[in-house]
């Protein structure tokens, strides 16, 4: 991530406040939704010298909380993500493959939650194998703890049920397809929805 295209999203109002817990809890302060092959502009107009990969569009994180007076140091972990068409997506098992053969336009990937969450359990199947039984204890509590996380992290905010998979026009990820379909208006900012995209985590 380049720390220039923060500055132009940023004063096109294009980041967002990261509200799930889960995530702040990792770090993760603000997002911005990236357009399909989006070109972010420099101060000047001109198009920036290097441009995100982002032919089906992604998500772009940002890891710090004052945007616009940061360090490098505290950029460095500023990323995005980029979606894949369901044609170049290589399913990992027979629920994602299922997804992909259904057509949808991105599928994006998981963040955050669910790489931490596997590095707590090799920790975990670390501390299971020593005598001590109070590091294996926390682990566990840790574990729990980010399963939950990750849970209420990705259900939709309208019916808590089923997983948000759909981004709306004004770039938020709220909603579940059925719930989508069935609101006028986005449950965090208020905008009257004319678009909805699937996308996956």
């Amino acid at each position: 991530w380049v720390a220039e295209w923060t500055a132009t999203l940023m004063r096109h109002g294009r980041f967002q406040r990261i509200t799930i817990k889960a995530l702040n809890d990792l770090g993760a302060h603000h997002f911005c939704w990236l357009r399909p092959g989006e070109v972010i502009p420099s101060a000047d107009g001109t198009p920036c010298a290097e441009q995100p990969n982002v032919p089906h569009g992604g998500f772009a994180y940002l890891f710090h909380d004052d945007v616009l007076s940061s360090t490098p140091e505290q950029r460095v972990l500023d990323r995005y993500f980029a979606c894949a068409s369901g044609d170049e997506y290589v399913p990992m098992d027979e629920h994602e493959a299922a997804i992909a053969a259904e057509g949808h336009a991105a599928l994006a990937s998981s963040f955050g939650l669910v790489s931490e969450l596997a590095a707590l359990n090799a920790l975990h199947d670390a501390a299971a194998s020593q005598p001590t039984g109070e590091a294996h204890d926390a682990l566990t509590r840790q574990i729990d703890a980010l399963e939950l996380q990750l849970s209420a992290a990705t259900k939709c905010v309208a019916c808590f049920d089923a997983d948000k998979d759909t981004i709306l026009n004004c770039g938020h990820v709220a909603l579940c397809r059925h719930c989508a379909t069935r609101v006028t208006s986005c449950p965090l900012c208020r905008c009257a929805i004319t678009e909805r995209r699937a996308c996956f985590r």
